[in-house]
């Protein structure tokens, strides 16, 4: 079985392929390992957040700024930030990868996430942001340089989506 950390280095490794050099994020203990690197990488700028919906602003201006940015938060918390997405990132046409740790999803622990995991994807399909989810650690570069490819193509955020593994 693959660790937490192994799942993290693939996907750190096919994020530097495609060319991001702008993160910001929100730390989650699903996504404790890949903030860490990401944190660690001198050619990466990273910008800590305190809420999510801070991020989408950040980024925006990161991309009018020439920069590539992504966005690594949890699942949970991205619904602080729908009104950044709409009203920001869509409306504007900011190409953004966003990672989210899929709380309230299978082996999930916290009774709390359940209610917004089980409507995410509906959340998501709403306001017409694709979503992926990644379950499996070798699909990782074949699921992010598409949801890359897509981002810039459409001008949209896209959304990666971390299963917990068990």
């Amino acid at each position: 079985m693959e660790t937490e950390r192994d799942r993290s280095q693939v996907i750190y490794e096919v994020l530097l392929k495609a060319g991001y050099d702008f993160a910001v994020t929100l730390p989650g203990g699903v996504l404790r390992e890949l903030i860490q690197l990401v944190d660690e990488d001198p050619n990466i700028l990273h910008v800590p957040l305190t809420r999510e919906e801070e991020g989408i602003g950040i980024a925006a201006g990161a991309h009018m700024g020439g920069k590539k940015p992504l966005m690594i938060v949890q699942s949970s918390g991205i619904a602080n930030s729908l009104n950044s997405v709409a009203s920001l990132a869509i409306a504007y046409q900011i190409p953004l990868l966003i990672i989210l740790s899929y709380r309230g999803s299978l082996f999930e622990f916290a009774s709390a996430q359940v209610p917004l995991g089980l409507g995410l994807e509906g959340i998501l399909r709403s306001l017409g942001v694709p979503f992926f989810i990644l379950d499996d650690p070798h699909y990782a570069e074949k699921m992010i340089l598409g949801a890359d490819s897509l981002a810039r193509a459409g001008g949209l955020p896209v959304a990666i989506l971390l299963t917990r593994q068990e």
